[in-house]
């Protein structure tokens, strides 16, 4: 067993002379007191039985203690094993060997199976796997109800859960009408209004906006710190893992690395290797490093980073005049190309005429470019998936007018035809498969347009390869076999194969760890250069849109705010942050050092811009050597 209150950093790799990483078995310090733990898990080993190949190993061997009260962080590549042990500690699974032990209650025994999920709420990846019923308040009620609490008592937390969701505006909304974001955001409610002892919540901001990320952050962190409530978070997102009292860093089903954030994040080689990545603040301290700058501390926040970096401006004198937010020769702008899509003046109403009407778009009107890379943002629920719904006809406009590819949406004729020109990949990919092997899903479209057998096969064979899947490898897999990150590579290749003119993609990297992450990206960007193809990007992260994107469009409240590039959007960031979204990680710590007097950019798009213009303010004797003057 583990002690958690050891601060020595566990790990399950060691490193090579040569610089190689090979895994070696966790080191384990001596068995802690008892009385202070909530979960204590012994020899966890599960496997999951299948008929072909046959068994699948998902955790071997895994040992962890979990304190009262302490806020804990999982964090591996996909198919590492975080949502199966994160499901055994309610006993929604159980071991195949070894032991889980939830407030000293055995998992393994049927008598106790009701008391530990009292205990332990549990919030899943998808959120459509919780939703029950046919009103948002009544769903955020059920398990109140079920404990047995006096009505009155299940009203004063329902009404709690739903502000503390930002859901209370729709109490009386139907879930189904709901963005992808808002179920979240409901599901967790339903498991506040339960206010359990420990919460487990796998991937929970996954389809949240900047502010519903921080709100729900800020949420799990006022319970732990003042109500003493475990929180046991699931996450891709480093940021989110900076924020515990521990991280435990798990790939292939064992443990690899545990310990406080600071322990965990220097472990970068590590971590790099699993296809994890630091949090941005550390990545910019660590190049700063590199340039011979004396950075103290772990730099896990944007505070500390800046703390940090003013801390080292004793003595400097700064430059005057204000400080430009557009360098010269700023790139990523638009060429001068056709446009592809031309939306007017477009209005959508949901169940209009009924108690459930919502305006999704109000009046929007927006040209969209042969060629270019169009990122969509905007808080949940503003539109965004709506939007994008019209592009291939499966909306249709309430008011306006819609030109797809020179052809008019309204014409119902050639709505029936759009799926060739402009492909769709949902914000779940699992959602648009259908056929028994990944083969015949990706040539569904190819064959429905009438091609020959060989050029079916040419078609599904270049679309997998493009979306970064060996044909011969999972072609004649169940898509439904395929990890997540290979989910969206097929249900993206399913539309590749049809090769369309316009391609667009509703939060196509939730989900991912940082690895598939960058793969998927890099993929569009490929397929964007080497045939042309529109690129329509539906995000929550800011980051994707910096790196990527030629133009940003901004939804608010089924409006549209902004067109720009994205530095010309991000330059406006308090009009931004009340919409509830936000501006890259890097930009916002250049905001933060210009307010505090420093002159730097806060145009900044990449950690590797905000570290080439801090090091421009850092003076001389703040590098590592003998204190002289060193040179550039």
């Amino acid at each position: 067993m583990i002690d958690v209150r050891d601060e020595t950093l566990v790990t399950g790799f060691v490193t090579e002379g040569n610089g190689s990483v090979r895994h070696n078995s966790v080191s384990h310090v001596s068995n802690p007191t008892t009385h202070d733990c909530f979960i204590e898990v012994t020899g966890l080993t599960h496997i999951y039985y299948r008929a072909k190949p046959g068994e699948c190993r998902a955790l071997s061997g895994v040992d962890l203690t979990i304190k009262k009260g302490e806020y804990l962080a999982v964090v591996g590549p996909n198919g590492s094993g975080k949502s199966t042990l994160a499901r055994h500690f309610n006993a929604l699974l159980l071991p195949s060997s070894g032991k889980v032990l939830v407030d000293g209650l055995d998992t393994n025994q049927p008598e106790h199976i009701w008391e530990i999920r009292r205990r332990v709420g549990m919030v899943f990846q998808n959120p459509d796997n919780q939703i029950i019923s046919s009103l948002v308040e009544e769903d955020v009620a059920f398990g109140a109800e079920n404990l047995g609490l006096l009505p009155a008592q299940v009203r004063a937390r329902v009404a709690e859960a739903l502000e503390q969701t930002g859901l209370t505006g729709f109490r009386l909304h139907a879930p189904h009408l709901l963005s992808g974001g808002q179920k979240q955001r409901l599901a967790i409610a339903g498991v506040l209004a339960m206010q359990p002892t420990c919460l487990v919540l796998d991937e929970p901001t996954a389809m949240l906006d900047p502010a519903g990320r921080r709100e729900l952050l800020n949420t799990l962190e006022r319970l732990n710190r003042s109500f003493g409530i475990t929180v046991v978070l699931v996450t891709h997102f480093m940021e989110e893992a900076a924020r515990a009292d521990r991280v435990l860093v798990l790939a292939a089903g064992k443990t690899v690395l545990m310990g406080t954030p600071a322990e965990v994040f220097s472990q970068d080689k590590i971590l790099e290797e699993l296809g994890l990545e630091l949090p941005a603040p550390t990545q910019i301290a660590r190049g700063l490093k590199r340039r011979g700058f004396l950075i103290p501390g772990a730099s896990l926040t944007p505070d500390d980073l800046v703390k940090a970096v003013l801390d080292k401006q004793i003595g400097y004198e700064e430059a005057g005049g204000r400080f430009s937010c557009f360098p010269k020769g700023s790139t990523r702008t638009v060429p001068l190309l056709p446009s592809v899509i031309k939306v007017e003046n477009l209005t959508h109403i949901y169940a209009p005429g009924t108690p459930f009407q919502v305006t999704s778009l109000d009046n929007v009107s927006l040209e969209i470019y042969k060629g270019e890379f169009l990122a969509v943002v905007g808080a949940t629920g503003s539109g965004k998936s709506t939007l994008v719904q019209h592009f291939n006809g499966l909306l249709k406009p309430t008011r306006g007018k819609l030109v797809v590819c020179g052809l008019d949406v309204s014409d119902k004729q050639v709505s029936r035809t759009l799926w060739r020109k402009v492909g769709l990949v949902f914000q779940r990919p699992e959602q648009q498969f259908f056929e028994e092997t990944v083969f015949d899903d990706v040539a569904f479209g190819p064959r429905n347009m009438g091609l020959g057998k060989d050029e079916v096969k040419e078609r599904v064979e270049e679309a997998l390869r493009l979306a970064g899947l060996d044909p011969l490898q999972v072609g004649q897999l169940s898509p439904y076999r395929l990890s997540g990150g290979m989910k969206r590579r097929a249900a993206i290749a399913g539309v590749l194969a049809l090769r369309p003119e316009v391609l667009a993609l509703d939060e196509p990297t939730a989900g991912l760890d940082p690895q598939g992450r960058r793969q998927l990206l890099d993929r569009l960007e490929n397929v964007r250069r080497e045939w042309g193809v529109t690129i329509i990007l539906v995000t929550h992260s800011m980051e994707e849109v910096g790196l990527l994107a030629g133009r940003v469009a901004v939804l608010n409240r089924g409006r549209l705010s902004m067109v720009g590039t994205p530095r010309e959007v991000f330059s406006r960031a308090e009009e931004l942050r009340e919409m509830g979204l936000d501006i890259p990680i890097p930009a916002a710590i250049m905001t933060r050092l210009q307010a505090a007097g420093k002159p730097v950019r806060t145009d900044i798009l990449s950690n590797s811009e905000a570290e080439a213009e801090i090091a421009k303010i850092l003076p001389e004797t703040g590098k590592q050597g003998d204190g002289s003057r060193a040179s550039r």
